[in-house]
Order: structure tokens, then sequence, then C-alpha cells
């Protein structure tokens, strides 16, 4: 019975056009089961030597850069401080969101082809739990402060340093200037590139995107005091309309490159984000972050050296800012569920968004300081989101410097209200 029901779905499959991913599944499924008859002895001699030594198979999530960048990031600086002797080997998906970051992996891991069928035996035999490397966190996020803790991070090549430098003075950069890269979230990544659009539906996010007109005071402001300003991005729905020499909209440039996405979120003096993937180098890189428009409050990359500018919402019948309270039991993941909930979102605007990033660049150059009652209230709040089990345990370790903006919390006067 089962065997029909198996076959009937196949033939359902053909029928409604997938005849290629059910022949991809059974080439993957023959792949396994010939390369088995090596994998699965190299298996169980691994299990027979681990009380001598461990060594571990697994992967890394490499389709989208945010967790790419993150996962590998914490893995190497977990790998450079340990000393337990653990070898850990890897293998990488066939679809990457960024080769050059795939190419500088490959060089600071273990990676071989022939890995994925060790994970796979591994994983289907019972008994390989010690032997299995897990994703470093599902959820994308340094919740032990790894990052802080080690400071390791991959290093570029010297001709890889060089070509970045190369295209940045091409653009009137000099060496040691300061440069910011920005990052405004829309919806053309996800709708019209090909990795992403022809898989899947990605409009539900929609409600974290923002408008890069609004950045628009923000960017004059950083580029009048004579620091470059990169708008980051490779597919974008509009060009920013701005005629200056510190201004570049490389999401419109037509010498972009995969060195150029990883190389200029690592070592820029500030990156303004909204909190969309790319930024994750920047995180991993220990670059300042300035979160802006940043949704949901309780998933804010506090384990980083950032600020956080959270959107606004507001119930639709009253107008009014939500509570703290209200924000945990509001976290939704798509548009339609604020709809349906009664709250509106509620972007930024060009005037506080240039206060933030004014705020956020003195805290780089060391100009800015918060009043006692600021620094109470910004401390107050991260304990509640770290005690709250709405955020479950998303903030087991918060940097030092992380922030979420005394001017979001003058913004809400009724955020402390009616805490539990």
């Amino acid at each position: 019975m089962n065997s029909f029901f198996i076959y009937k779905n196949h033939v359902e499959q053909i029928k409604n056009g997938g005849l290629s991913v059910f022949f991809r599944k059974i080439s993957t499924l023959l792949r396994r089961i010939l390369f088995g008859t090596w994998a699965i002895p190299c298996i169980l001699i691994a299990r027979l030597i681990r009380p001598i030594i461990l060594i571990r198979f697994g992967t890394i999530r490499s389709d989208r850069i945010g967790h790419f960048t993150l996962e590998a990031g914490m893995q190497f600086a977990k790998n450079i401080a340990k000393t337990d002797g653990v070898i850990e080997l890897y293998w990488l998906p066939k679809q990457t969101s960024n080769k050059h970051w795939k190419k500088m992996v490959r060089r600071n891991f273990s990676v071989h082809w022939w890995v994925e069928y060790l994970d796979y035996w591994n994983s289907a035999l019972p008994g390989g739990g010690d032997n299995y490397r897990p994703s470093t966190n599902t959820n994308a996020r340094d919740m032990q402060g790894v990052l802080y803790k080690s400071k390791a991070s991959m290093k570029f090549l010297s001709h890889e340093e060089e070509e970045a430098k190369k295209w940045l003075r091409s653009h009137g950069w000099k060496d040691g200037d300061p440069f910011v890269c920005l990052l405004v979230r829309d919806s053309a990544y996800l709708s019209k590139d090909p990795k992403h659009s022809n898989t899947h539906n990605y409009s539900y996010h929609n409600y974290r995107d923002t408008d890069i007109f609004d950045y628009i005071d923000a960017i004059e402001w950083l580029a009048d005091k004579e620091i470059m300003v990169i708008r980051m991005g490779r597919i974008m729905n509009n060009p920013i309309s701005i005629n200056h020499k510190k201004v570049i909209d490389y999401a419109f440039c037509d010498n972009q490159s995969d060195l150029l996405d990883v190389w200029l979120f690592a070592n820029c003096s500030l990156c303004i984000s909204n909190g969309s993937g790319p930024d994750m180098i920047s995180n991993i890189y220990n670059r300042p972050l300035l979160f802006i428009n940043y949704i949901p409050i309780a998933a804010i990359v506090a384990w980083s050296n950032s600020i956080t500018y959270p959107k606004n919402l507001a119930w639709k019948n009253s107008g009014e800012y939500l509570t703290l309270d209200e924000h945990l039991e509001n976290t939704h993941v798509t548009s339609q569920a604020y709809k349906d909930s009664g709250i509106n979102v509620v972007n930024m605007t060009s005037d506080k968004i240039l206060f933030a990033v004014k705020e956020a660049w003195g805290n780089v150059d060391g100009t800015w300081s918060y009043s006692e009652h600021d620094l109470k209230n910004m401390c107050k709040l991260l304990e509640l989101l770290k005690k709250s089990s709405s955020t479950h345990n998303y903030f087991d370790f918060i940097h030092p410097k992380a922030k979420i903006s005394p001017a979001f919390i003058k913004d809400n006067p009724n955020l402390f209200n009616r805490i539990r």
C-alpha cells in the first residue's frame, strides 16, 4: 500500500511538471547508495576511533548570505579558539549566495565534496550524534557571544585587498578615508533574482521594506562631512537621486563583484542597514552597525556593536503605539499578519533617520554622549527583552556596546506600560 501511494505521488509530480525534480531526486538517491559502499565503512571506523579522536561531519547553509556569512564567521571563530583536537569536515551545497565568500570558506575550512556522503550516512545510521556537526545556529544568531569573545575573522588575500581598494580609489577614495555601507531593503532582490524568485514568493516579507528616498538627508549629511557613502545591494528598485562626489550607488554600478560585496561590508567604518543579511558581514568583522527601521524588536542584533532604531507599531483603531508587551505578543513574520492584528507598521521619517545616523556616527567618532536617564532606559529595555519568555533566549549574550536608541524610547512613551 505504501509503495502504491509513493508511486501515485511520483505520477502526480510528473503531471504537474515535476519530471525534472523527480529525476533529480532519483539521481541523488542513486549517488548516495553508490557512494555508501565506501562512506558507510568510513563512518563505522570514525565511530570506532571516537574515544581517541572525534571526527565530525556537517555543512554550512549557503543559499542566503546572512546565514552563510554569520554561520561561517562564528564557526571560524570557534575553530580558532578550540583546543579539543576535534576534526571538523565540511561540504557545501552547490547553490551559493556569494562565490567569493564560498572561496574564503573553502580556504579556511576543511571542505570536500565527499563529506556530503559521510554526513548523509552518519545521519542515516543510528548512533551518529557525536559525529554530526550541527549548524552553528539555526536562527542565525550569536547567542553565546562567540564573535565578541574571539574577535577572529577570515583574512583577505593581499591581491583581494588591492583589487577592492583599487575600485574604491577609482571613485575618489583615498587610503584610510572613512566610508559607510548603506543597505536599504526593498522587494527587488528576492522578487527579481532568479535564485530566489523562481523558487518562492517572498512578498510576505514586504513589511520589512523601506524607501531609499527617506535616507537622502542622512546620506547628504555624511557626504558633506567628507564621509564616503556606498549604497549597497545587487538588485534594487530605485537609484538614489544624489550627485555628490562622496556618494556611490553601488547597487546600480556596472562593475559589481562578489569580492566587493564582501570586502566593503567587512572594512566599512559604519554599516547602516534594516537587517537584511549582508550586514552580517560587518557583524563578523566587528564593524559598528546601525539598524534603522528594524523589525521585530524581539530579534534585534544585540550580540554586536550596534545601535537599533526599530520600526514603530501602531494600533489602527486608536493610533497609539504598542507597548513592549504588545510588541512581543505581535512578533509576526508576514505583512498580512500585522494587518490581521489591526497593526500599522510605521516607517521612520527622514528627519528621524538623519538623527539616528548622527547618533551612530557620533558613537563611531566618540563625540556622542547619553544622559544618565537615556542610559538607564536603554539598559532597562535590553534587560526586559532578555527576561521575556517571548524572545526564546535570543538575548543570552548582549554585547557591551549594544544599544536601542533612546530616541525610539522617547517616541514610544507608553513602551514600558503594563510590563508583566
